[in-house]
């Protein structure tokens, strides 16, 4: 089965490890799709997944610490030394943390990253949707335009 270069960069963005990160430039550079496709459908896809991660990391956590106690007990005490590690930050700049994480663009900095962030510091999700779909849509503005430039920059030194 072949499937489309807009569909398969819609599912690439939604793994955790490629992302919006591999997948804008993906849809630039080999599937050399318009602008406005490698940046919306990754964005789609990336986004999509964030929220189903959001909505599902609660009862998936409950569940398994529910029937495991020993996952219970290493999630209790891994969220809890996050917490304590990176509270201060998160207290000190806020909701904005959560949006610059995201913004910036850069390794384990995208939707799935911000659903973890989320569950893990109990950020509500009424004011954290808003916030990662900000995040990641800048995010995504500096990939495609940067890659785009880097492409127009290659092509011209080439010529």
């Amino acid at each position: 089965m072949h499937l489309p270069p807009q569909i398969l960069v819609f599912l690439l963005a939604m793994l955790p490890i490629v992302e919006i990160n591999g997948s804008i430039p993906l849809a630039l550079t080999v599937y050399k799709l318009p602008l406005w496709q490698a940046f919306a459908f990754p964005m789609a896809g990336n986004i999509s997944a964030g929220l189903l991660l959001i909505f599902l990391l609660d009862p998936v956590t409950n569940l398994i610490r529910k029937y495991w106690s020993f996952a219970d007990y290493w999630i209790s005490r891994l969220f809890e030394y996050t917490r304590k590690r990176h509270s201060s930050s998160v207290s000190q700049l806020g909701h904005f943390a959560l949006f610059a994480f995201i913004a910036l663009p850069g390794p384990g900095s995208g939707a799935w990253s911000a659903a973890l962030l989320i569950h893990v510091f109990g950020i509500p999700k009424k004011a954290s949707i808003p916030l990662m779909v900000a995040g990641l849509l800048v995010a995504g503005l500096f990939l495609a335009f940067g890659t785009e430039g880097a492409v127009n920059i290659w092509e011209l030194l080439q010529n």
